[in-house]
């Protein structure tokens, strides 16, 4: 080689050692989309983990999976099987063992239980129903013609008659079956609801074993009553609000929200009508829920205005439109009670009804009025004070889920901050917001679960929840529910006697109490003298005017008879002609 050359001269490739092989470029990550919360605002997207290097051909895996690692995975692999199968076997004994409970005394008189007035109002409307058809103008003969009285919306009504008429089954145990389907009915909205508020699917078991095992609603759930009726429908409505908001915030398409919305605004409009003061606590959860987002920390750069008048319009949509179907069929109900000179006293804007439904402001005050709603609601698990101390223990040791608790005693002291007097007289009023207090035991216990050192303790709380729901349902409703009460028989049977099915019979002394009413299958004039200001001698004169083409069966007289005396009464029916020859005298 030249000398003078071999500095313009290129190296050879053999001259050079290969150059390592190069590591495979890194594929970025793609960014998660950006998702709205429940209120609609938008949500940045999480940082993607930063890319790794494919690794080159000779680089050697490390398995980070040490053998303790593995035991440790595998041991949590096991309880969570054990959780899971545990959990749904307590729930499935739960069930049966709510079915069991529930037909105790099925066939039983309805002044068997407690509350039979309001028992046997309901189903002497679904009686005459069964002969006059489905109506919206439902008969409760008691007061006189023209025997119309309507306070719910007669969806359960028209269920219980269809019961009646497609499975040949009696009205009583129609009406106990619906009620009972009803609450049963109630557990799948709640299911729903549950995934709203990130429970996992397992952990919504907790809160069915507490509503299956509930001595104060597998008692009332059984009733003859609208109760559960106005539970399954709020709730449904409320699953639906929830479910719109939720799948919204995670960019759901807009056609199954437009129909989640539908279905909200007539379980809503159902739900009021049927039973507003059910309602009414139910109605005060969905702005809760909706505005949850506003109200959260760090607070938001910039607010979403244009998602928040949507949301506010939505919100007002799924409460204005129910309230105003409340407002409408309230208004065809008074109308209705305006036909009759006694019933006219039952309309809404009676100052006497105000204060029945509303209460004083001295009894919203009162440390008696508190402790008597309040003291009942060991009813609904375990009467101990211990056992809601411990609920409270283990929110506070778990810090987990205590805004969902603190929301839900809020909902539940709403009811009888509102209707203080009805929740104070009517211990089944408590059937409305009950719920909402099971249903913070249940996050009390979710909080348990969801520890991670308290798992076993969650497990055994719920165990000793049941056994001492059980235990109090022994002791609370069993023996109630036992025993078969016939002691009105002999009444009946005298009644039945003394007058046809097609006439009239005139009770005095007995209050409006439709139960001799119901049993005997006859219409009837019930003159209530326990009230001090109603009705008037002219108001049952007026009364007997109407019924001057009515057939008298009997006159029913219950010592002692009360303001309205006797003689007034038979005075009045003579000068207007009607029979007053067959009278029945008994003492309370």
């Amino acid at each position: 080689m030249d000398p003078k050359n071999s500095a313009n001269e290129l190296p050879s490739a053999s001259s050079h050692p290969p150059a390592p092989a190069a590591a495979t470029p890194a594929v970025p990550a793609k960014p998660a989309p950006a998702r709205r919360s429940a209120f609609g605002e938008f949500v940045p997207p999480a940082m993607p983990a930063p890319a790794r290097p494919t690794p080159v051909a000779d680089t050697p895996v490390i398995n980070y999976q040490t053998p303790e690692a593995a035991r440790i995975a595998k041991a949590a692999k096991v309880r969570q099987y054990i959780l899971v199968l545990g959990l749904l076997g307590l729930t499935l004994a739960a069930l049966i063992y709510a079915l069991c409970v529930s037909t105790i005394g099925w066939h039983n008189t309805l002044y068997s239980d407690r509350h039979q007035f309001r028992q046997s109002q309901t189903a002497i409307s679904c009686y005459y129903m069964l002969q006059n058809g489905y109506t919206l103008d439902y008969e409760t003969p008691v007061m006189g013609p023209p025997w119309r009285m309507p306070f719910e919306f007669p969806l359960y009504h028209w269920v219980v008659v269809w019961a009646v008429k497609t499975f040949h089954a009696g009205l009583d145990p129609s009406g106990r079956g619906v009620s009972l389907v009803f609450y049963l009915l109630t557990l799948v909205p709640v299911y729903f609801i549950l995934q709203t508020l990130n429970v996992k699917p397992v952990h919504r078991s907790i809160f069915a074993v507490l509503m299956l095992v509930s001595p104060f609603y597998l008692f009332w759930s059984r009733a003859f009553m609208i109760e559960s009726t106005a539970v399954c429908l709020s709730m449904a409505y409320l699953a639906c609000v929830f479910q719109w908001a939720w799948r919204r915030g995670n960019g759901t398409r807009l056609f199954p929200l437009v129909l989640l919305l539908v279905a909200a605004l007539v379980l809503g409009v159902l739900a009021g009508m049927v039973k507003i003061t059910t309602f009414f606590s139910f109605g005060l959860a969905v702005p809760i829920f909706l505005v949850r987002d506003i109200f959260r920390w760090p607070v938001p750069r910039s607010w979403p205005i244009r998602r928040m008048i949507e949301g506010l319009v939505v919100l007002a949509l799924v409460e204005g439109i129910p309230l105003a179907a409340v407002m409408g069929w309230t208004a065809h109900a008074d109308k209705l009670k305006a036909l009759s000179p006694i019933t006219t006293y039952l309309q809404s804007t009676n100052p006497a009804m105000e204060d029945w439904n509303f209460g004083t402001i001295e009894q919203r005050f009162n440390f008696e009025t508190w402790s008597t709603i309040i003291g009942r609601c060991g009813t609904l698990t375990a009467p101990e004070w211990t056992f809601w101390l411990g609920c409270l223990v283990a929110v506070l040791f778990t810090r987990r889920r205590w805004k969902e608790v603190l929301a839900l005693v809020v909902l539940y002291l709403s009811a009888p901050v509102v209707f203080v007097h009805l929740h104070l007289e009517r211990d089944y009023y408590m059937y409305a917001n009950g719920i909402f207090l099971l249903g913070a035991a249940g996050f009390c216990l979710l909080a348990l679960f969801e520890s991670r050192h308290a798992l076993t303790i969650g497990f055994a709380a719920l165990l000793i929840t049941c056994v001492a729901a059980v235990a109090e349902f022994s002791t609370a409703y069993y023996p109630m529910m036992a025993k078969n009460n016939t002691g009105l028989q002999p009444v009946i049977d005298a009644i039945d006697k003394a007058c046809d099915k097609d006439s009239v019979v005139i009770y005095m002394g007995l209050w409006w109490d439709p139960t001799l009413p119901y049993y005997s299958q006859r219409r009837a004039f019930m003159i209530d003298a326990t009230n001090p200001a109603w009705p008037t001698e002219e108001d049952v004169r007026k009364e007997l005017v109407a019924m001057k083409d009515c057939k008298i069966g009997c006159i029913v007289e219950i010592e002692p008879v009360g303001r309205i005396e006797r003689g007034f009464v038979i005075v009045a029916m003579k000068s207007l002609g009607l029979d007053t020859s067959k009278e029945l005298h008994m003492h309370r």
